[in-house]
């Protein structure tokens, strides 16, 4: 059994059209992986960034404290032990 000019065109058409398949999942499913990264790190830059704003705002309480220590020092007239 032989394959005419036809048949065999017919068999490489399918053939490319399956690799072209194959190559466009592989693309979409590496652009998933890519996103998944993506979203990992926003989350942790997210996780990062909330965590700073806390030490921020805890320094930022500390220092007004300590301005109020000495301002209330300054107001009694200095440090009296």
């Amino acid at each position: 059994m032989y394959l005419g000019s036809v048949e065999l065109f017919y068999l490489s058409l399918s053939l490319g059209f399956l690799i072209l398949v194959l190559c466009a999942v592989l693309v979409v499913q590496q652009i998933l992986q890519i996103l998944t990264d993506v979203k990992k790190i926003t989350g942790d830059v997210s996780g990062m960034t909330g965590d700073i704003t806390t030490v921020r705002e805890s320094l930022k309480v500390g220092g007004l404290k300590l301005v109020q220590y000495f301002l209330g020092k300054v107001g009694k007239g200095g440090a009296s032990k």
